[in-house]
Protein backbone atom coordinates (compact mmCIF):
# COMPACT_ATOMS: atom_id res chain seq x y z
CA UNK A 1 0.00 0.00 0.00
CA UNK A 2 2.77 2.48 0.83
CA UNK A 3 4.57 1.59 -2.40
CA UNK A 4 1.45 2.34 -4.40
CA UNK A 5 1.03 5.69 -2.65
CA UNK A 6 4.58 6.59 -3.74
CA UNK A 7 3.76 5.77 -7.34
CA UNK A 8 0.52 7.75 -7.19
CA UNK A 9 2.31 10.74 -5.64
CA UNK A 10 4.94 10.59 -8.39
CA UNK A 11 2.24 10.41 -11.06
CA UNK A 12 0.60 13.50 -9.58
CA UNK A 13 3.89 15.41 -9.38
CA UNK A 14 4.91 14.37 -12.89
CA UNK A 15 1.53 15.27 -14.34
CA UNK A 16 1.52 18.69 -12.72
CA UNK A 17 5.14 19.44 -13.63
CA UNK A 18 4.64 18.47 -17.26
CA UNK A 19 1.27 20.23 -17.36
CA UNK A 20 2.66 23.49 -15.98
CA UNK A 21 5.60 23.27 -18.38
CA UNK A 22 3.26 22.84 -21.33
CA UNK A 23 1.05 25.68 -20.07
CA UNK A 24 4.11 27.92 -19.76
CA UNK A 25 5.25 27.08 -23.28
CA UNK A 26 1.76 27.60 -24.69
CA UNK A 27 1.41 31.01 -22.99
CA UNK A 28 4.98 32.24 -23.39
CA UNK A 29 3.85 35.19 -25.50
CA UNK A 30 1.55 36.51 -22.75
CA UNK A 31 3.01 39.54 -21.02
CA UNK A 32 2.92 38.10 -17.49
CA UNK A 33 4.59 34.84 -18.50
CA UNK A 34 7.10 36.64 -20.69
CA UNK A 35 8.13 38.89 -17.81
CA UNK A 36 8.54 35.81 -15.60
CA UNK A 37 10.98 34.35 -18.16
CA UNK A 38 9.43 31.11 -19.46
CA UNK A 39 12.79 29.31 -19.71
CA UNK A 40 13.33 29.60 -15.97
CA UNK A 41 9.74 28.63 -15.20
CA UNK A 42 10.23 25.44 -17.22
CA UNK A 43 13.54 24.91 -15.40
CA UNK A 44 11.72 25.04 -12.06
CA UNK A 45 9.20 22.49 -13.38
CA UNK A 46 12.04 20.22 -14.53
CA UNK A 47 13.67 20.42 -11.12
CA UNK A 48 10.40 19.60 -9.44
CA UNK A 49 10.00 16.60 -11.74
CA UNK A 50 13.49 15.40 -10.84
CA UNK A 51 12.82 15.79 -7.11
CA UNK A 52 9.50 14.01 -7.47
CA UNK A 53 11.07 11.16 -9.40
CA UNK A 54 12.96 10.31 -6.21
CA UNK A 55 9.71 8.73 -5.02
CA UNK A 56 10.09 5.83 -7.44
CA UNK A 57 13.36 4.44 -6.05
CA UNK A 58 12.16 5.34 -2.56
CA UNK A 59 9.21 3.00 -3.09
CA UNK A 60 11.43 0.03 -3.94
CA UNK A 61 12.17 -2.54 -1.23
CA UNK A 62 13.75 -5.97 -1.14
CA UNK A 63 10.39 -7.70 -0.81
CA UNK A 64 9.59 -7.13 -4.50
CA UNK A 65 13.02 -6.41 -6.03
CA UNK A 66 16.40 -8.13 -5.89
CA UNK A 67 19.46 -6.84 -4.03
CA UNK A 68 21.08 -5.24 -7.08
CA UNK A 69 17.96 -3.25 -7.95
CA UNK A 70 17.54 -1.98 -4.40
CA UNK A 71 21.22 -0.98 -4.27
CA UNK A 72 20.81 1.03 -7.45
CA UNK A 73 17.61 2.59 -6.09
CA UNK A 74 19.37 3.58 -2.87
CA UNK A 75 22.24 5.19 -4.77
CA UNK A 76 19.93 7.11 -7.10
CA UNK A 77 17.86 8.78 -4.37
CA UNK A 78 20.39 11.42 -3.26
CA UNK A 79 21.34 12.14 -6.86
CA UNK A 80 17.75 12.76 -7.89
CA UNK A 81 17.04 14.86 -4.81
CA UNK A 82 20.17 17.01 -5.14
CA UNK A 83 19.97 17.49 -8.90
CA UNK A 84 16.28 18.32 -8.70
CA UNK A 85 16.79 20.80 -5.87
CA UNK A 86 19.68 22.53 -7.61
CA UNK A 87 17.81 22.66 -10.92
CA UNK A 88 14.63 24.06 -9.40
CA UNK A 89 16.29 26.67 -7.22
CA UNK A 90 18.85 27.75 -9.82
CA UNK A 91 15.98 28.74 -12.08
CA UNK A 92 14.17 30.42 -9.23
CA UNK A 93 17.19 32.29 -7.88
CA UNK A 94 18.16 33.43 -11.36
CA UNK A 95 14.70 34.98 -11.75
CA UNK A 96 15.08 36.73 -8.41
CA UNK A 97 18.51 38.14 -9.29
CA UNK A 98 17.18 39.68 -12.50
CA UNK A 99 14.32 41.41 -10.64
Amino acid sequence: PLRIMGYVAFALIAGLSIGFSLWTLANRKVRVVRSSQPFFLVLVCAGTLLMGSMLIPLSMDDEYYDQRATNIACMSQPWLACLGFVTAFSGESNCMVKI
